[in-house]
């Protein structure tokens, strides 16, 4: 896969999560490595286990636990508690700072293993899941 391959990644998230994103009031996405595209196409997890849509990155900050702001925590629907599960807190993380997302109008099979961590897509990929999500 060339750089230029890269338009998109998929996210493996769980289902609460992908919730608050599509309703609008996550605008936080909390990932340990950098989302390096501007669309993310939102992988759910069981008991969905489908793509339900996307999302548009618009912002990236790099942080740790330890600076976030309240506000920070608020938007990433997440608690210091439950942060610790996933990050030390002088660990650095990234603040990926969403915009528009859209929920399919049909959630999406995916054809590959289910995505452990993040992964890019092609063209092709992205292609085919907007046809099968009803995008047009």
């Amino acid at each position: 896969m060339t750089p230029d391959d890269r338009t998109a990644m998929l996210i493996p998230i769980h289902p609460h999560y992908a919730d608050r994103i599509f309703d609008g009031t996550k605008t936080i996405e909390i990932r340990k490595t950098p989302i390096r595209t501007e669309v993310i196409y939102l992988y759910v997890t069981a008991p969905i286990s489908r793509i339900a849509g996307a999302a548009w990155i618009y912002k990236t900050d790099t942080t740790t636990p330890r600076a976030m702001t309240p506000a920070q925590y608020t938007a990433a629907h997440i608690t210091r508690r439950h942060l610790a599960d996933y990050a030390t807190f002088d660990q650095e993380i990234t603040l990926h700072h969403i915009g528009t997302q859209v929920r399919f109008p049909r959630t999406v099979q995916w054809w590959k293993p289910a995505p452990q961590g993040p992964r890019y897509l092609t063209k092709t990929d992205t292609d085919r899941i907007l046809t099968e999500g009803g995008m047009p």
